[in-house]
């Protein structure tokens, strides 16, 4: 059953007041996760403002084979510990001090902190890439400009990629932790029935850990898909392999796992994926935007140059030109140089509020008061409305019906064939 009997005493108030405590708590791990795993994402990108203040980055430029494997020894160990202090804080958080009373409500507790987590690492990561002076982002300004790209997408992919790989492979398909049970724990047990408990794997909150990547590469995937078109691939090839794996452990490696509702399903169609829809349409505006605006700049420097050569030229030959600043242009001729100040001078980039961008804020619009208006009338309290309403014979049971008429004449025209479901035709008469 889906019911946790032994969490039954837990009052509605004692559980918030539990939920409020492992929230707080969480929230100061997060916290500090977030910074480690950032300030080890930097530092991996040749951007780490720590190293600049210890005075650390000198030593680095040259290093040792000695410094270079202590380096990437301490790196790999700071990434463990910050995510291992999340991944084992939260479960630990959900079964112990949380007290939910269904199974259901536990995962679902479990898939959402660990959700968040895994998208505000590589967020604030890529945040912070857009202020922080690279090799390929010298002139960081906190936008998403071509410098941001070669760092950006290169954190994202090693992270939708390393999950995809590493964690559905190497953790969740030959499950290393299981393997030391079986063969060291399990062999050395007094008893035989303890020996099966060790041996066997229970696939309790697997369904929380394997719903987690989903979330983390739908996010990621649909955010920043407008950048980058490869990562419609990424998500497909990640669904594609995630099902097969789902299969091969839930139906022959692990034993069958309790029964939960739909909860975690639930929160991830009608929450999560609609607001990952919004955060593409709203990205898709943003990198437009910082993309067209630094093209408009470099379009602006070439203009000048252009333009103060040519000037400089004519009055080498001669020319007598009626021009703002006539000596500095003159002064050019030969040099090869350019000047920036031309008065009157700017480079006129349609772009700047072209039919494009203007479709994606009316897009972007548009999606999140669809979204908004789904998600107020996907409550459960809306639900329960219109379910109340149609059994009453409202006015919704006659719109489904006129519905139902309508997909079937469309139908009819479409694949050019009648439905042969006596239930829709009987609906359809009625």
């Amino acid at each position: 059953e889906d019911i946790i009997w032994e969490n039954l005493q837990t009052s509605p108030r004692e559980q918030f007041a539990r939920q409020s405590l492992s929230v707080l708590v969480l929230t100061v791990l997060l916290v500090l996760s977030v910074l480690l795993l950032t300030s080890v994402n930097l530092f991996m990108q040749g951007a780490n403002p720590v190293m600049e203040v210890l005075g650390l980055e000198e030593k680095l430029e040259d290093p040792t084979l000695f410094e270079f494997v202590l380096v990437q020894a301490l790196q790999g160990l700071l990434t463990l510990i910050g995510y291992l202090s999340i991944f084992i804080s939260v479960p630990v958080m959900a079964y112990f001090l949380e007290r939910p009373h269904t199974r259901g409500a536990r995962e679902a507790s479990v898939m959402l902190k660990l959700s968040f987590f895994q998208c505000a690492v590589i967020l604030v990561t890529l945040f912070v890439l857009t202020t922080v002076e690279t090799n390929e982002n010298d002139d960081p300004d906190g936008s998403f400009k071509r410098g941001w790209y070669p760092v950006g997408m290169t954190v994202l992919l090693g992270a939708l990629l390393g999950d995809i790989l590493f964690i559905q492979f190497g953790m969740d398909l030959v499950r290393p932790f299981d393997l030391v049970k079986k063969k060291c724990f399990a062999k050395r047990a007094k008893t035989q029935a303890r020996m099966n408990e060790l041996y066997a794997c229970s696939a309790d909150g697997m369904l929380a850990f394997r719903l987690q990547i989903l979330v983390k590469v739908l996010v990621l995937g649909l955010f920043f898909s407008f950048a980058m078109p490869m990562l419609y691939l990424v998500i497909a090839i990640y669904g594609w392999i995630a099902q097969w794996i789902d299969r091969l452990l839930l139906l022959r490696l692990l034993l069958p796992p309790p029964p939960t509702h739909e909860q975690l399903m639930v929160y991830i169609v009608r929450v999560i994926l609609p607001l990952a829809v919004v955060g593409h349409s709203v990205f898709a505006l943003i990198f437009f935007r910082d993309l067209c605006d630094d093209e408009t700049l470099d379009l602006n420097f070439y203009a000048v140059r252009a333009q103060a050569s040519e000037r400089g030229g004519l009055e080498a030959a001669g020319c007598v030109l009626f021009l703002p600043n006539q000596t500095a242009d003159a002064s050019l001729a030969g040099s090869g140089d350019f000047i920036y100040g031309c008065s009157g001078l700017k480079a006129c980039n349609d772009r700047t509020w072209s039919s494009a961008r203007v479709v994606l804020l009316f897009t972007a619009c548009c999606t999140a008061l669809v979204v908004l208006y789904y998600l107020y009338t996907s409550r459960s309290k809306a639900r329960q409305e219109r379910s109340r309403r149609r059994s009453d014979g409202g006015g919704e049971g006659r719109a489904s019906l006129v519905s139902a008429r309508q997909f079937k004449r469309m139908y009819r025209i479409l694949a050019q064939r009648d439905l042969r479901s006596r239930s829709v035709d009987e609906l359809s008469k009625s």
